[in-house]
């Protein structure tokens, strides 16, 4: 895009074709004839020329003809838009001259933007030498400009008399005006001062210089406002006058109001303002400005107690709802079982009005049940038993009536066992349990009995029923199962201790890997051809972690130690972000993405964030490396209308999947015979995906038609959440601590001599102090003779570890004030809250990235970085105050930009973010603006800039 001068004595026509042409991408600046456009011209040559006819003092064709005879400007375009005298012999007449475009007014928008663009992209045309005809018609055409131009100066005459009768009787009232101006001014509530372009007092009334604490105007007139009463923010931080916003923000924006700030009274104190700056002008110039502030502490404290009394509120609203839904599921419970007891009482009446025909019933069943039944009398005498009864004892009926069932006691069971059966009997309580009886033969058996007393008319007991089932077999079951599950829970907690160990011994390389090779790309010394290895290093590393990682994960997911990391997120934002990264990768392989989202869907809800963005990269991914032409698209919506259960589909246009590879889709380790020929992989992502879903409350399921493409649906579930709660996003890459800041004092504790390493180069880099420790007992003893501000401790070292380290140090002289982070490589949750249990304040997963460790000792140590960032921009450089003017991405490595392109279209922001920061020792302002579009997500501007420093020619 580039600079273009706009010519034209209408204010109105300006602006408007300033603001098409800044939407467009271009810097504009403007003139109000054509002698001014030749002056603005000397100084800084635009790029590009659109130029009005009729002007006063020199016209738009006059103007031209200069233009081009001018050697430094002739090669400039020069473009004429007009809406007088549009006729050929105009338009011929501007051809003449040496004019590239002749447009009439009124134009579409778009219509201009191309013929400017088209005018640019085409090679400087001469201009043709003057003609005797061309004259003439020049000379016609300039008469009937001259006629109205003289009609459009009488009518300004009229105009100007009739002004200036009205100015003198105006004069009058204005003496008028100005007396109560000044009163009203003087006896107002409101703080009022005026100042000049430099900041300097000129008018104070009498209610400013109450507020900020001054006697008389002499004391604050002919001084500078913002070293008085706005030298400083509300967070301390002194505030150079060229940013003040009070002069600034009129200069930039016209008008300025704020409500967030404070001003400083005369005794150093300050309070909270809301204040107005409007422009002072005088011959259309502004020359100064005027500022109205109030006092708002009232209103600051009203609004801090209604924010508190929102809080208890919403907090009483919720215990008074919470008591509201125990209240109506008890009252739910009790219609329930209200039901429950009409639904018994009808049965019991309709088994009362067939009990004549259930007894006959019941005689047949118990003679024909495979249960042992067996009846005595009150002193324990057999009455009866059924044909069962024979076959599983080898007793016939006759043997045993009127004996006791002591006959088939095995001797297994003590006497106690026994009394206290028949204590419950005779107490008139059933008894169940089991017991070891023999038979005839003398073999052993174990039957499951339930003995009931019977109670005759008057309430005594007249008999027991017992019936009793063999469950010798179902014994053994029970016993191997019981086996089976101690070699079962054995081998969870084998595994357990292989994740732990798996996850530590892997990790910790990884740690060290990914850590040097970002920290060797941060340095500035390294060669372009260093750099990329390092990049192949870093990608191969990355890709190496995923695959750790997905296997370690599916190790958790059947250690049954997998569970849901609950939150309150942005639902539309974690879409977003992801629908955002696969749109980079279908553009790079000429795929459509598209994406449906239901309006009605919440925005902020509370689930596991992490799962549900790995379960649509992992689905979204599959679709996108399996489709080679066609559509990739993700619908997202609600189940029946629902806020809670929601669904997720990933439709493709890919080659399908056979419906005897659908079967074994989402099994560990398994891969369609399309994914094998596509390679890479470890085959456990589809079954990570249904995992995860489950915990979610829900499920993935697959429909595929070979040819045609494959379709996988999410069902989850979720919790509407407050979006007060949401968390704020962006991050910024660490350059080191804020000017001013001592440099804290680190303990680094580690076995590994290169993770030590690695965490000391860091934090030297930005300018902390280090010491280091090799194990837990060393870390106490240099903490009572080194006194460190704060602790990265590892958690599994020989002889003492990092729990009973950090429990020892908390138990020292200081050490419950001293912040210990845990920087472990453990996959387990259970660890992580181990550690924090034992003292510590943070923890961060290894492999880590540099924010994360500089994050933790920033929020426990109150420390203030500086970070890689755009340079401020300077007071009235209109050029400076565009957040990429000072980033010449022109001159980027064509190397650099070409695996940035890379990153960013494949979605790893990972390592583009790796990549940006290896540009900021020579390339800071362009590397600053680029982590700003990265941390905005605004990837297909990055992709644009890549583009474009690529196409460009690369210099010596």
């Amino acid at each position: 895009m580039g600079r273009i001068l706009i010519v034209d004595d209408q204010d109105d026509e300006r602006e408007v074709l300033a603001l098409i042409l800044s939407r467009a991408g271009h810097d504009v600046v403007g003139a109000r004839n054509g002698q001014e456009a030749l002056d603005v011209a000397q100084l800084s040559p635009p790029e590009a020329v659109i130029s009005d006819v009729m002007m006063p003092v020199m016209d738009g064709f006059v103007l031209c003809r200069k233009w081009k005879a001018d050697p430094r400007l002739s090669a400039i375009p020069f473009l004429i838009y007009t809406a007088t005298d549009a006729n050929s012999s105009a338009e011929q007449l501007a051809q003449g001259i040496g004019a590239d475009a002749f447009l009439v007014k009124p134009q579409q928008a778009a219509e201009l933007i191309r013929a400017l663009d088209s005018i640019l992209a085409a090679p400087a045309r001469a201009p043709e030498p003057d003609s005797e005809a061309l004259f003439k018609e020049e000379m016609e055409v300039l008469r009937r400009y001259n006629e109205a131009l003289f009609r459009k100066l009488t009518s300004k005459m009229e105009e100007l008399q009739a002004e200036v009768a009205e100015r003198r009787r105006a004069e009058a009232a204005l003496k008028q005006g100005e007396e109560r101006l000044s009163l009203l001014l003087n006896s107002a509530g409101e703080g009022l001062y005026a100042i000049d372009l430099a900041g300097i007092c000129n008018f104070v009334n009498p209610a400013c210089l109450r507020l900020i604490g001054f006697d008389s105007p002499e004391d604050v007139l002919g001084r500078s406002m913002h070293d008085l009463i706005h030298h400083t923010t509300p967070d301390g931080r002194p505030r150079p006058a060229r940013e003040c916003p009070v002069i600034n923000g009129v200069l930039k924006d016209g008008n300025v109001h704020r409500e967030d700030d404070v001003f400083w009274r005369h005794d150093g104190s300050c309070f909270p303002v809301e204040y107005w700056s409007y422009p002072q002008c005088k011959d259309g110039k502004v020359v100064g400005v005027v500022v109205t502030f109030v006092d708002i502490t009232l209103r600051k404290n009203a609004e801090n107690e209604v924010l508190k009394l929102n809080a208890e509120l919403e907090t009483r609203v919720r215990d008074r709802t919470a008591d509201l839904d125990a209240a109506r599921r008890a009252a739910l419970d009790m219609m329930q079982q209200a039901d429950e007891n009409r639904r018994k009482a009808e049965q019991a009446w309709q088994k009362l009005r067939e009990s004549t025909r259930s007894l006959r019933l019941l005689s047949q069943a118990v003679e024909d049940s495979p249960a042992v039944v067996m009846i005595t009398n009150p002193k324990g005498l057999i009455e009866y038993v059924n044909p069962r009864f024979t076959e599983i004892t080898g007793f016939q009926s006759a043997e045993v009536i009127n004996q006791t069932p002591r006959l088939l006691n095995s001797g297994h069971h003590p006497s106690a066992y026994f009394a206290e059966l028949w204590q419950t009997l005779l107490a008139g309580k059933p008894w169940s349990g089991e017991m070891c009886n023999r038979k005839k033969s003398g073999e052993t058996y174990w039957q499951s009995a339930s003995i009931a007393p019977v109670r005759g008319e008057d309430e005594e007991i007249s008999h027991f029923v017992a019936v009793t089932e063999d469950i010798t077999d179902r014994r053994q079951f029970v016993e191997q199962i019981k086996e089976a599950k101690v070699a079962a829970e054995a081998a969870n907690r084998a595994k357990s201790a292989f994740l732990a160990s798996m996850s530590h011994e892997i990790r910790t390389p990884m740690n060290a890997i990914l850590g040097f090779t970002e920290l060797l790309l941060r340095d500035g010394k390294t060669t372009p051809a260093q750099r990329e290895r390092l990049e192949l290093i870093d990608r191969a590393a990355d890709h190496l972690l995923g695959l750790i990682n997905d296997i370690l994960e599916m190790s958790k997911i059947e250690a049954g130690r997998a569970t849901l990391n609950l939150s309150t997120f942005d639902l539309e934002r974690a879409v977003g972000d992801v629908a955002q990264m696969f749109e980079m990768r279908c553009q790079k392989k000429g795929l459509l993405f598209t994406v449906e989202r239901d309006p009605g869907l919440p925005r902020a809800v509370r689930g596991d964030e992490g799962k549900l963005r790995q379960i649509l990269i992992n689905l979204l991914g599959n679709a996108v490396k399996f489709t080679s032409v066609g559509v990739v698209s993700l619908a997202i919506g609600r189940r029946g209308g629902s806020q809670t259960r929601l669904f997720a589909e990933v439709r493709d246009t890919g080659p399908g999947i056979a419906e005897a590879d659908r079967g074994r889709l989402f099994q560990n380790f398994s891969q369609t015979e399309v994914g094998m020929r596509a390679g890479g992989g470890t085959g456990l992502g589809l079954a990570i995906c249904r995992s995860y879903a489950l915990l979610l409350g829900g499920d993935v399921t697959c429909s595929s038609e070979l040819g045609r493409g494959s379709t996988f649906t999410l069902d989850f579930v979720v919790e509407p959440g407050p979006e007060a709660e949401l968390p704020a996003g962006g991050s910024r890459q660490v350059a080191g601590l804020a000017e001013g800041e001592p440099a804290p004092r680190v303990l680094v504790v580690d076995d590994v001599v290169e993770n030590r390493r690695l965490l000391t180069e860091l934090l030297r880099g930005a300018g902390f102090e280090t010491c280091e420790a090799a194990d837990g007992g060393e870390a106490v003893r240099l903490f009572e003779s080194w006194h460190p501000d704060a602790i990265l401790m590892d958690r599994q070292m020989p002889d003492v570890d990092g729990c009973e380290a950090t429990r020892r140090i908390r138990a020292l002289p200081g050490g419950e004030r001293t912040p210990i982070v845990v920087v472990s490589a453990s996959a387990l949750d259970e660890q992580r809250q181990e550690v924090l249990d034992a003292g510590a304040d943070g923890f961060v997963k290894k492999p880590f990235r540099p924010e994360e460790i500089f994050g933790e000792l920033g929020r426990l140590c109150g420390l203030r970085y500086r970070y890689v960032e755009p340079a401020t921009p300077g007071a009235g450089d209109a050029h400076a105050r565009r957040p990429d003017s000072a980033a010449r991405f022109d001159l980027l490595p064509a190397s650099q930009a070409s695996l940035m392109r890379e990153a960013t279209a494949s979605g790893d922001m990972s390592r583009l973010k790796v990549l940006i920061a290896g540009l900021a020792p020579d390339h800071g302002p362009a590397a600053a603006r680029l982590q700003a579009m990265a941390d905005d997500y605004e990837y297909q501007a990055l992709l644009d800039i890549f583009e474009r420093v690529l196409a460009e020619p690369q210099g010596g």
